[in-house]
């Protein structure tokens, strides 16, 4: 199994040389944290667009797409079938973290 990941590069001293990302102490702590909203919130920001814009493209309402962002409602499968099209991603990224 693959996990996909918002994209980011870490660079940990400073002469930037980068890490293996399995390596990573700091990505360890992240994905110990992070929620699905949290995966929804990088992936709409990633492609530049806002909540609106995202509500236009799945015809889920702003409210509902802010709980789910902090996560006091879940991404349930349609959602996330609608957010994955829209944001150019599997529909598993937003499921890893539950």
């Amino acid at each position: 199994l693959i996990k996909s990941y918002p994209n980011i590069q870490f660079c940990e001293n400073s002469d930037e040389d980068l890490i293996n990302s399995s390596e990573s102490l700091i990505l360890k702590e992240i994905e110990s944290k992070m929620t699905s909203g949290d995966v929804l919130s990088i992936r709409r920001k990633n492609k530049g667009i806002t909540q609106k814009r995202l509500s236009e493209l799945t015809g889920i309402a702003v409210p509902n797409i802010s709980k789910m962002e902090n996560g006091t409602r879940t991404i349930g499968k349609e959602s996330a079938r609608k957010f994955a099209k829209a944001l150019d991603c599997e529909v598993s990224d937003f499921f890893m973290y539950l």
